[in-house]
C-alpha cells in the first residue's frame, strides 16, 4: 500500500479494510466510480476508485473530505447512521412508509428513527398473535385519535386478513395528521393478502442484511463494539474484520453482536483477533465454487499439507510455478490458516 500523508492521518486501519473490500470487486474493473465514504472517525468523505483493467484486486482511492460539518477526528461515530442503512431513506416520515429489511436489519429502529416526535406511539402486530382482534384494533384506534406525532406498527407481515384491511383503510384516509410507519420483512417474504399495505404507502425504505454492506462491515462492528462496552475504546484487529466481513450473516446485526460478545469476553483488553472470535467464526468461508475448481483446491491444500506448507515443494509436485501457485492461491482463498484448519 502507498498512501499520502494526509490519507494516512485521514483513514484508520479498519478503514482501510473497507477500501480493500471495495478494491476487491470486480463488478466495475477498468472503470472509475465515485462513492461516498463513512469512515470510523465518524467523517464522510467521497472517494473517487480507479479501478485497473487487469484482474488484480487493486484499486487507488482519491479521498477529499466532504464540504461542511462533520466529526473531528477520534469523536464517536453516530450510531443510527452505522446500524442501520436505508435506501434513499428520509429523516423524517412525511406520510406513510413502509421499512422493509430481514429480522435483524435494523427495521424497527429506523422506523422509529424516522419519527422525531417526541410523542411517538408503537404498535407491535405480534401482539395479535396472543390478544383478541377486538382489542389490537382498538388499540390501533386510540393511537390514531390520541394526539400522538406519530405511529409506528411493527411486524405487519404478521397481521391477519381483517386487521390488514383495517390498517389499509386507516392509511388511505386524510382525517389523522400523525405520520404512519410500518415495519415488516421484505416485499418478496410478505403474504399475499399484506402486500397491500405496501402499495398504500407512499415511500418504501429498503434496507440491506448485513451480508450485503461489507464496505460498512468496520463502522457497524465497531458500533456494536460501543454499544456493548461504552465508554471504552476497544477495536478488532484487521485480520479479525477480514475474517468477519467474509461470513454470511443469515442473523444480521443480533447474530454479529452475540459474536463480538463473545468475542470481548475472550479478550477483556487489547484489540480483538481471529482467536478470539467463537470457532465458527475465524475462517473466511469458501465461496460456491464449479466441480473443476473444488478439484483444483483440493489437490493444492493436499500437496501443502504434504510438505508442511512449503510453496515451492508443493508447486513442483503439481507441475506449476511458484508464481501460478500463489495466484490460484489468491483466486480459490487458499491461505496458511485455511490449510491448518482443514487439517486439524
Amino acid at each position: 500500500m502507498l498512501a499520502s500523508n494526509a490519507a494516512v492521518a485521514m483513514a484508520e486501519d479498519l478503514d482501510l479494510e473497507t477500501m480493500r473490500e471495495i478494491a476487491r470487486s470486480a463488478a466495475h474493473r477498468g472503470t472509475s466510480t465515485v462513492e461516498s465514504l463513512l469512515l470510523l472517525s465518524g467523517a464522510m468523505v467521497t472517494a473517487r476508485i480507479d479501478r485497473p483493467h487487469d484482474l488484480s484486486p487493486g484499486a487507488v482511492f482519491w479521498l477529499r473530505p466532504r464540504s461542511g460539518p462533520h466529526a473531528a477526528p477520534g469523536a464517536q461515530p453516530s450510531k443510527r447512521s452505522h446500524l442501520v442503512s436505508a435506501e434513499r431513506a428520509t429523516s423524517t416520515a412525511v406520510a406513510s412508509v413502509f421499512v422493509e429489511g430481514e429480522p435483524g436489519s435494523g427495521r424497527s429502529t429506523v422506523a422509529r428513527s424516522l419519527l422525531d416526535g417526541t410523542s411517538v406511539t408503537v404498535i407491535d402486530a405480534l401482539d395479535c398473535l396472543v390478544e383478541d382482534s377486538t382489542d389490537w384494533a382498538g388499540r390501533l384506534a386510540a393511537a390514531i385519535d390520541g394526539g400522538a406525532d406519530g405511529l409506528v406498527i411493527d411486524n405487519v407481515h404478521v397481521l391477519p386478513g381483517q386487521l390488514v384491511d383495517l390498517l389499509a383503510r386507516t392509511l388511505s384516509v386524510d382525517h389523522h395528521s400523525m405520520p404512519i410507519v410500518l415495519a415488516g420483512n421484505p416485499q418478496a417474504w410478505l403474504p399475499a393478502h399484506v402486500q397491500p399495505l405496501v402499495r398504500r404507502c407512499r415511500q418504501v425504505v429498503a434496507l440491506k442484511p448485513l451480508r450485503e454492506r461489507r464496505n460498512e462491515f468496520p463502522v457497524l462492528a465497531q458500533s456494536v463494539i460501543d454499544a456493548l462496552e461504552p465508554g471504552r475504546t476497544r477495536r478488532l484487529a484487521p485480520s479479525a474484520v477480514r475474517v468477519l466481513t467474509a461470513q454470511p450473516w443469515p442473523g444480521n446485526i443480533p447474530e454479529l453482536r452475540e459474536v463480538l460478545r463473545h468475542a470481548l469476553a475472550n479478550r477483556p483488553f487489547g484489540a480483538i483477533e481471529v482467536v478470539d472470535l467463537p470457532a465458527a467464526y475465524r475462517v473466511r468461508p469458501v465461496p460456491a465454487l464449479a466441480g473443476r475448481e473444488n478439484a483444483e483446491r483440493h489437490a493444492i491444500i493436499e500437496a501443502l499439507r504434504r510438505f508442511d506448507g512449503n510453496k515451492t515443494r508443493a508447486a513442483q509436485f503439481l507441475g506449476i510455478t511458484r508464481t501460478t501457485l500463489y495466484n490460484r492461491l489468491r483466486a480459490l482463498k487458499i491461505t496458511d490458516d485455511t490449510v491448518h484448519f482443514l487439517h486439524s
